[in-house]
């Protein structure tokens, strides 16, 4: 007995752009606050993974700077990045040279 599944017949039909947007221009009116769906974005995500609160970040670069000096911050240690991009963690105070590991 062969089962076969087909993915596009799980998958909703896919909404034209002028409908997405649309929608979204329902959603914040003229009486809405430019803060307040990203503001109902993170206390929904908080809710589903039962924290207190959560964060948004428009980029993932944004969120790996914001954790490298909360980080850096909570250990009394400075985080630098070098220009490959690479991540080094140095137990140095400021104003001495960079990491060259």
């Amino acid at each position: 007995m062969e089962i076969r599944r087909s993915l596009t017949s799980h998958a909703g039909p896919r909404r034209s752009p002028h409908e997405v947007l649309r929608r979204l221009a329902e959603r914040v009116g003229p009486d809405v606050a430019p803060e307040d769906p990203v503001r109902e974005l993170e206390e929904r995500v908080a809710n589903l993974l039962g924290k207190q609160k959560a964060l948004f970040f428009p980029s993932g670069t944004m969120a790996q700077q914001v954790a490298l000096r909360v980080h850096a911050e909570r250990r009394g240690r400075f985080a630098f990045s070098h220009t490959r991009r690479r991540i080094c963690r140095c137990g140095r105070t400021r104003g001495t040279a960079p990491c060259t590991a």
